[in-house]
């Protein structure tokens, strides 16, 4: 491989990153959101069902199979879950 092949292999995952780190921030700013409704509507933070409907989802829309989507979309479940646990707890002092 030449060193101009991997160069422009990396600057097109840095575009790739890039986008996702853009849609990753959108989400979160949504987690927030949503947090914030389920703090006021008294709904539990975790939903198992939905995190199995998610990467499902996830997995079908990325042309992934089921068991890496979930490695790959786990932990920013998993992240997403503790912004919400956050919020309550931040919401319960008030």
């Amino acid at each position: 491989m030449k060193k101009k092949d991997l160069a422009d292999y990396r600057k097109r995952i840095d575009k790739i990153d890039a986008k996702i780190g853009k849609l990753i921030r959108e989400r979160l700013e949504i987690v927030g959101d949503v947090g914030k409704l389920k703090v006021n509507s008294g709904i539990s933070v975790k939903d198992e069902e939905r995190i199995k409907k998610v990467c499902k989802n996830f997995a079908e829309n990325s042309g992934l199979c089921l068991n890496d989507a979930k490695k790959i979309y786990s932990p920013l479940i998993e992240y997403c879950i503790k912004m919400e646990e956050k919020i309550q707890k931040e919401n319960s002092k008030k």
